[in-house]
Parts: C-alpha cells; structure tokens; sequence
C-alpha cells in the first residue's frame, strides 16, 4: 500500500519468499482407530451438554462417512430417492453437496458428475434403520434437522472437532475418514 501510494520507493515484500508449511502426515484409520473414534462419538452423545439435546445424527453421519467415502456435504445431502438398500448390490447416488450462504441460508446443489457407491453392510444396516426411524420430510432428506431442513456442514464439523479433542484424536479429521483401511470396516 506504503509503494502504491508513493511513501516507498519499491514494494519491500516483492523479494521475498512465501512461507511453507510442512505437510502434515496423512494416515489411514486403522481397526483400532475406528473402535476407538466409534467410542468417543458413544462417549459424546452421552455427555451432559448445552444446546439440542436429541442430536443422534453424528455417529450415523459419521459411520455413513465411513462407508461411502463421501465428503460430509456429499451426505448431508443425500436424498432417500438417493438410496437404494433393497437391491441385491445396495447403492447410493451422491448427487449433491450441502451449501451455505448469507442470504440464501442452506440449500442443496447439484453436483455436476453423480457418483454410485457400492455399501458395506454396516452403512445399508444404517440407512435401513434410518428410513424407519426418520420422519419424512418435504426436502426428502437422509439427514433433516429437527426442522425438516438440510443440515449444515459447518455444524457437523463443529461437533467432530469437540469430539476428536475430547477424545484425543485431533489427527482424524474428516479427510481420515476417506482413507479407512479395507480390514477396518
């Protein structure tokens, strides 16, 4: 700004180079990470603790995380038109992502490449369980907030971050969730 406005005879920062960060390790969860990530979201949802008391959706988020591979947005958005468990190969289609922002509020968007992914049993138990247990909604949502609405990504990262530093896992991040080692499922 000081060079743009004539105070400087030359840009100072111009010569420099740009910081770089070390990359951090990338680990997969192991069998024993996932038993031990599984518990602390048990631990968690059992907690005393302020604001919605009936918010069991986190551990079904999370394990659907693990079994598709998806982005959190990726399942939030899933649509029950979007699941099909009754088939002998159980699929969903990810079709779209979570969006929020000012003065739209939160919508889905349409992705432009749909993908079907391929379930493991413990994620088409869950969807099964999940279709019986989870009020329709208008937007026809897998995951509706207590409102019928589409829930927001930055809400279920908040939650995962309270989670893995209560438990001590602040290197599984959602991005961990996507590198799983086969056995662990």
């Amino acid at each position: 700004m000081a060079a743009r406005q004539g105070a400087l005879s030359a840009n100072p920062v111009r010569g420099t180079a740009s910081i770089r960060r070390p990359k951090s390790e990338r680990r997969s969860l192991s069998v024993d990470d996932l038993a031990t990530v599984r518990a602390a979201v048990r631990d968690w949802m059992c907690k005393e603790r302020p604001g919605p008391k009936a918010n069991t959706d986190t551990a079904d988020i999370i394990d659907l995380m693990l079994g598709t591979g998806a982005r959190i947005g990726e399942d939030l958005a899933l649509r029950w038109s979007d699941v099909n468990v009754d088939d002998p190969q159980p699929t969903v289609r990810l079709s779209g992502t979570i969006k929020t922002e000012t003065g739209k509020g939160t919508y889905r968007k349409p992705t432009p490449g749909v993908q079907t992914i391929h379930l493991p049993e413990f994620a088409v138990d869950l969807l099964r369980r999940r279709r019986t247990e989870t009020p329709r909604t208008s937007i026809d949502a897998v995951f509706p907030t207590r409102n019928g609405t589409w829930q927001q990504v930055n809400n279920v990262e908040r939650r995962w971050r309270q989670i893995r530093q209560d438990a001590g896992l602040e290197w599984v991040t959602p991005e961990a969730f996507r590198r799983v080692d086969g056995e662990a499922l």
